[in-house]
């Protein structure tokens, strides 16, 4: 009898030992997590391996790290620390707080470490996809060794009834035992983001607005964004902030654990303040025609009277030095043709259109039709004088036929 008490005294003390041991591991599934770590907290962060049948929650220390522009993020030492004692090879795994969702998508490329946090809720009573585990029971199929474990078992309850060890210890272990059926947190459908930063550019952010717009100086830059989930088991994804355009928002999309989503957007638009809008010619020349527009830079149609040109050489220049003109029409002119000189200003909105009215001199034309009548009066009264002449000499031939 007093080698069985002492034997239970030991089991006592190696149970108890056991729940020593699987407290240390336990950790607070309030403890904050951080996004920025130093190497020292984030080691101390990180809990041991541990050997359980039960559930509970996990510390983990991550290293991130942006070597080709992409995030790459890594466990400390390992991602399987909690292997179960009960032979369950997957056990069920759920991250609860992740301080890390800052190091997704695209970075800038650099060799500087970074490290966070993250809690992760485990269960080895139940498998990956979240069935429960079954283990397989041969021991139990044995009949004598059945007998012999019942047999053995009621002598140490009877000695613990009949003897004074501390109630708390028994306690202590009861309270164990029936925390390793802890109920899984229930998935979250809060797709909220807590916090949501761009550079550059500005916004005003609220949680429950969820289209913004930012100015740029110019398009293709890269657009550096700093989401951070108010739930922090949910899950965020970055597009289009790489070579951003007008025409294509940045979007930002949160994942909950339920599956529930909700999409951030952030359209993209050019700064106009600054930028000069002015869209008026200083001057416009014509080669052989210095006057004959009389230009002023607020009137904006011309008329211009030019000989047989069909192009005229031109020189133009803006009032803005930032501001682009293009000419239009300036080639096989004839009479009525109009020239264009469409003028657009730095801000590339404000634009101004001079013309110039072609008109063709007719002087030509009514030359040749005083010449043509000129000639045709001519070529009549050539053929007149030539007619009597004619009509003469042959009047005289008969004259002298007659005399001989």
């Amino acid at each position: 009898m007093k080698k069985e008490h002492k034997l239970l005294k030991i089991l006592i003390f190696v149970l108890g030992f056991i729940v020593f041991i699987t407290k240390v591991y336990a950790i607070d599934p309030n403890t904050p997590v951080s996004s920025d770590m130093t190497y020292g907290q984030c080691v101390a962060f990180q809990e041991s391996s541990l050997a359980t049948s039960g559930s509970g929650y996990f510390g983990h220390c991550i290293q991130a790290t942006c070597p080709g522009g992409t995030w790459k993020i890594s466990y400390f030492n390992s991602s399987n620390l909690v292997r179960c004692s009960n032979g369950n090879p997957q056990p069920y795994y759920q991250t609860m707080k992740n301080g890390c969702t800052a190091y997704q998508g695209t970075c800038t490329p650099t060799a500087q470490y970074k490290y966070c946090g993250m809690i992760v809720y485990y269960d080895c009573g139940r498998t990956l996809t979240g069935t429960p585990f079954t283990t397989t029971t041969k021991a139990t199929t044995k009949a004598p060794t059945t007998t012999k474990a019942t047999t053995t078992t009621k002598k140490p309850v009877t000695t613990i009834k009949t003897t004074k060890f501390p109630t708390t210890k028994t306690t202590n272990f009861t309270t164990i035992s029936t925390s390793k059926v802890v109920e899984p947190p229930k998935p979250s459908s809060n797709t909220y983001l807590d916090v949501l930063q761009v550079e550059p550019g500005d916004l005003n952010f609220d949680k429950t607005i969820e289209n913004y717009t930012i100015e740029v100086d110019t398009e293709g830059i890269y657009l550096t964004v700093v989401a951070t989930p108010l739930d922090h088991t949910s899950q965020v994804k970055i597009e289009n902030n790489e070579e951003i355009r007008v025409n294509t928002p940045v979007k930002i999309t949160v994942t909950a654990t339920d599956g529930s989503t909700r999409v951030y957007t952030i359209n993209i638009k050019l700064k106009t303040t600054g930028l000069d809008n002015n869209a008026r010619l200083l001057f416009v020349e014509i080669e052989g025609y210095e006057n004959g527009l009389g230009f002023n830079p607020d009137v904006y149609s011309y008329d211009l009277r030019i000989g047989k040109e069909t192009r005229l050489e031109m020189r133009v220049e803006p009032e803005s030095e930032f501001a682009e003109y293009r000419i239009y029409g300036n080639a096989d002119l004839k009479n009525k043709s109009q020239i264009k000189i469409i003028v657009t200003a730095q801000d590339g909105e404000t634009e101004a259109t001079y013309l110039i009215n072609i008109h063709k001199s007719s002087a030509n034309i009514v030359g040749v039709l005083i010449v043509l009548i000129i000639l045709g009066v001519a070529g009549f009264v050539g053929f007149k004088l030539v007619r009597k002449l004619l009509e003469g000499k042959a009047e005289e031939g008969e004259t002298s036929y007659e005399y001989e």
